[in-house]
């Protein structure tokens, strides 16, 4: 059928380098193919009877800028009818749930180098059993320090994430992590570029989702690994 949706939002600046915004708006997702229909060699894991997922959100920012630094605060609540994830037999199903919570971001240009974060702090609730959406964190955030150094520039990044269950009643939990993620970049010429990237420096065991054949089976991640890329961005 037709679905209509729209957003309203509005802003005003306080002063020169700080802004308020608001924005208030609705969503709609249909169910995937594979949601509705899927099979394999195990059986069916599907749900026909699936319904659309529909939304309301509505949030407001407070953002500082100046040339040398940024803030950024966020609240926000996403009410959404119809919210699709997996149940206790590992078949998609409808659930109310309600996402609510507040976002930090923030950067600052020391001169010799830059610092850039954020952190996300929230409560991803099934409105149905009063638990956790699946394999949705509580708190997650990212730490950014960068150098400039000639021609190069060096950046250390860490994320983490606070535990997360892998099903809607909660009983399958997923430890929280940290992982460091270094790159190094050198400007070869104006147009051509060298960077290299190390994922998972430390080489840390961690799982995002579990098997849904057994429940406990996390999902391979990647360990520590290396990339090596020269990129090519012409100026015309």
């Amino acid at each position: 059928g037709v679905r209509l949706r729209g957003n309203l939002g509005y802003g005003y600046r306080i002063n020169d380098n700080l802004r308020f915004t608001t924005n208030i708006g609705t969503a709609f997702k249909a169910p995937t193919f594979m949601d509705l229909y899927y099979v394999d060699i195990w059986g069916a894991y599907n749900n026909p009877a699936l319904k659309a997922e529909e939304s309301k959100n509505v949030e407001a920012s407070l953002k500082y800028k100046t040339n040398k630094e940024s803030a950024t605060i966020t609240v926000y609540q996403n009410k959404i009818n119809n919210f699709i994830a997996l149940d206790q037999n590992w078949l998609p199903a409808n659930y109310d749930a309600t996402l609510r919570g507040v976002t930090l971001s923030g950067s600052k240009d020391f001169e010799s180098f830059f610092v850039k974060g954020s952190a996300d702090i929230q409560s991803p609730e099934n409105d149905d059993q009063n638990k956790l959406l699946p394999r949705r964190a509580k708190r997650h955030g990212a730490l950014n320090v960068s150098k400039k150094i000639l021609d190069w520039n060096f950046s250390a990044e860490l994320i983490g994430s606070s535990e997360r269950y892998n099903d809607t009643a909660n009983e399958s939990r997923m430890s929280g992590y940290a992982i460091m993620n270094i790159t190094a970049d050198y400007k070869i010429t104006s147009e051509w570029a060298l960077q290299a990237r190390l994922n998972n420096l430390l080489d840390k065991n961690y799982a995002i989702a579990l098997s849904t054949n057994d429940g406990v089976t996390p999902y391979n991640t990647p360990g520590a690994n290396l990339f090596v890329s020269l990129r090519y961005s012409p100026s015309f």
